[in-house]
Formats: C-alpha cells, sequence, structure tokens
C-alpha cells in the first residue's frame, strides 16, 4: 500500500499537513481551480475526448492519503470550468480480502483525517452483502473541501479492476471557484444593462421555468430575495452557465415582467434578440438557428406537460390534448422573427 512520505503523525494533528485545496493525481498534488485543459497540458493523460463533457477518466494507478487508487473520476463545474470533485476508485487488497481492506482504508483514513463529521454503517460489525450496496461511508469536512468514503457491501469490477470502495474529494468553494471568470461575466451583465429598452414581442404565461445547465438553481433563482447573497448567484452563474444573465431591475418595468411564471420574448433597438423571466435573461446569438425544444408528455402513470426549451431557458405548462395553444402561440411568435431548427418530442408520463 502506498503511503504519503509528508505524513509524520496520525490522529487529528495531520489535518495541518494536508493539502486541503488540492487533489491527487498519480503522486502529484495538483491545485483545485485547475481544469481538465490544464491537466491534459501537463501531459496527464485523459481518456477520450472530453471537450463536450463535465466528467473524465483519469488512468492511475496512484495513491492519496496514505491509500492507493486504480483510476481517477474528475468531474468539472462544467465545460471550460475547474475541477470540483475527483473520485478516486479504491482497489481490493487481494491478501486482506474484502472486508479486510476496508478496515485498513477506514483506519488509515482515521490517521490522516482525524475523526469523521459524519459516519453510516457500523465499522465494529461489517458484513458482506452485495456489490450495490454501501456498508461503511465516511465524511470528513475540512474548510472549502470535503473528504468521504463509500465502501460497497461486496468487491465490484469496473474497468478490469476489483474495487472495495470510493474515496472522493469536494471543492465546493463557488467563490473562490468562479473569480477567473467574473470579470468577463460581469463585463456581459454591464452590456446588458446599457441595452437600450428592449420591446417585447410575445409572452408565456403561467409557465413553470427551469434552467436545464444550472444544478444549483434554488439559490441563482434567489435574485429578487433580498437575503440573497448576490456575490453568489453571480459565482454560480460564471460557473455553471455563464450566458444565463441577471435580469435588469429597470427591465420588470418597462417590458414588463410582473409574474414569476412568465417568460418574455423581447427585441432591443440595436437587433439583439432575448428572452427574459423575473430574474434570467439568455440572448440569441446573431447568426445561424435558434433550437427550440418542444416536449409534449401525454398523461399516463404520472400527469401530462407541455414544455419548449430555449438555450438557458425552460417553461413548462399545464397538458391540454393535442398541444397547448400558448405552447403553440408562443413558438410560431419565436419562427416569425428569427430562423429556427424546431425539435419536437413526444412521450407519455410513465
Amino acid at each position: 500500500m502506498f503511503f504519503l512520505k509528508w505524513l509524520k503523525f496520525g490522529g487529528d494533528k495531520a489535518v495541518a499537513s494536508l493539502p486541503l485545496e488540492q487533489f491527487s493525481v498519480g503522486h502529484d498534488w495538483l491545485p483545485f481551480g485547475s481544469t481538465l485543459f490544464d491537466l491534459e497540458a501537463r501531459g496527464i493523460a485523459i481518456e477520450g475526448h472530453f471537450l463536450q463533457k463535465r466528467n473524465a477518466v483519469i488512468e492511475g494507478p496512484g495513491g492519496v492519503l496514505g491509500l492507493s487508487y486504480g483510476y481517477v473520476e474528475a468531474h468539472c463545474f462544467a465545460v471550460n470550468r475547474p475541477i470540483e470533485q475527483v473520485w478516486y476508485q479504491l482497489p481490493l487488497d487481494p491478501a486482506a480480502g474484502h472486508l479486510g481492506t476496508i478496515r485498513q482504508g477506514y483506519e488509515q483514513l482515521l490517521q490522516v483525517l482525524g475523526r469523521p463529521t459524519t459516519t453510516s454503517g457500523d465499522f465494529s460489525e461489517l458484513q458482506t452483502t452485495s456489490e450495490g450496496d454501501v456498508v461503511l461511508h465516511a465524511v470528513w469536512r475540512r474548510k472549502h473541501c470535503l473528504w468521504g468514503a463509500s465502501w460497497f457491501g461486496d468487491t465490484r469490477h469496473q474497468r478490469g479492476l476489483a474495487l472495495s470502495g470510493m474515496l472522493y474529494q469536494h471543492w465546493d468553494d463557488e467563490k473562490a471557484a468562479a473569480k477567473p471568470y467574473l470579470p468577463e461575466f460581469h463585463r456581459q451583465l454591464s452590456k446588458l444593462d446599457q441595452m437600450p429598452d428592449p420591446i417585447a414581442i410575445a409572452r408565456l404565461r403561467d409557465s413553470d421555468l427551469d434552467r436545464p445547465s444550472i444544478r444549483k438553481w434554488y439559490h441563482v433563482g434567489a435574485v429578487s430575495d433580498p437575503a440573497s447573497d448576490r456575490s453568489l448567484i453571480e459565482a454560480q452563474r460564471a460557473l455553471y452557465s455563464p450566458r444565463l444573465l441577471l435580469t435588469p431591475r429597470a427591465w420588470l418595468r418597462t417590458l414588463p415582467i410582473d409574474d414569476s411564471g412568465e417568460l418574455v420574448m423581447w427585441k432591443s433597438k440595436g437587433g439583439s434578440l432575448g428572452f427574459s423571466t423575473l430574474c434570467d435573461t439568455w440572448i440569441v446569438e446573431s447568426g445561424g438557428l435558434l433550437v427550440i425544444d418542444e416536449f409534449l408528455t401525454h398523461p399516463a402513470k404520472g400527469p401530462g406537460s407541455h414544455a419548449v426549451r430555449l438555450g438557458e431557458l425552460e417553461a413548462t405548462v399545464s397538458y391540454i390534448e393535442g398541444g397547448n395553444p400558448e405552447i403553440r402561440d408562443f413558438i410560431a411568435a419565436i419562427k416569425s422573427v428569427v430562423q429556427t431548427e424546431h425539435r419536437f418530442h413526444e412521450s407519455s408520463n410513465c
């Protein structure tokens, strides 16, 4: 088993020696804030073509926190954004067996990380179950870096390796991660604020709004909440969806937008075309086709719905057999002002 040379003592004191905002690839520690492109530039082999993906496999073997791993999976905030999670796949030690490997691994992490913040599973009564189970899980919170470990009920076989569990690392300091990208995001916000008053062309009312590209929409959508953290909202936008801008407050009067379920298509005096909600604004890129995704979901085991997706925004209205005319009218209005690619998706809510 691989042990880190800098680890000189165990227990909670060992935490002081940890590179808290770095992750391990091979036997090197790299700073969080690195992208997959940064790793590639360092000559680190990344499997497959990752330009359109948020994750990639980095071949092993390597070592981290005194444990060996077979390979690493890196997960990014978004394409072209920093790595936020690293999953280290922990191999089985044939000499120790499955449960013995778990015991060795957990005891090693206790030496390095100290007492876990939270645990589930009983270390003293480990039993073999099935490979789909997690029999022991522990989490250590260290400033803006979270370490966690999950050990399986039985050996899993993935990518030609026998695995006992997974150690993962999560860097969740979104403000720090977004810092290099905020100047450009602020520049786009400034351009939007200076845009001449837009004129509303069409409206879709009484819809449920969503942002397909943003995971943490629950905070991103809190723009109008005076208790919300504006700097965190901007950081999340810059990380997850930099083209989804914040609707200028003045537009709520000039368009106007007075309902949280309203999606408005507008055009500026300068010719820009865009879509806005109470919180979000997405501008259509000039030239090319605007892709419209229409989803008609018929009721079955669940209720039906009718939705339209436009770039970074999606609006869903109530189901009407044959299609909701409000969606159809809204799509027709879009097609009257811009060239489109209309993709229709029909399914049942099974």
